[in-house]
């Protein structure tokens, strides 16, 4: 007989020293409308909690956390398919979620500082 063991959700790559400044947060809709043919609609929601949502700009990302970032991406969470821990920098709660739908992080060269290549980036977040 096998065991099988949960495997904990990976954690979001700590990101030494970038800027993080104007995290969007909002809220998913989650009613699900009916409509009758008299014109009237019945509501009711599509999740037992109201889950949040978040764009987090990332700023002056060095080249070590861009690989490690391109390494979670390719290999903790394959895509945007997997659930995985993020920590709000303002509340330090940890927070499961994953990638919003086709909203892989697009990683651009945002210029050189101290003759170091930086990147800049955003985050698009779905709390599960």
């Amino acid at each position: 007989m096998s065991t099988s063991t949960i495997q904990p959700y990976p954690y979001w790559p700590d990101m030494h020293g970038c800027d993080i400044v104007g995290i969007q947060r909002g809220y998913l809709d989650s009613t699900i409308s009916t409509p009758f043919e008299n014109g009237m609609s019945q509501t009711r929601p599509r999740f037992p909690r109201v889950r949040r949502s978040f764009v987090v700009p990332y700023r002056y990302v060095s080249p070590a956390d861009r690989g490690a970032l391109d390494d979670f991406i390719r290999n903790s969470v394959l895509g945007s398919s997997g659930i995985f821990i993020w920590i709000d920098p303002e509340t330090a709660e940890e927070i499961p979620v994953r990638f919003s739908p086709g909203k892989c992080p697009q990683i651009t060269e945002a210029g050189w500082v101290s003759q170091t290549v930086v990147h800049s980036f955003n985050v698009e977040l779905e709390e599960v």
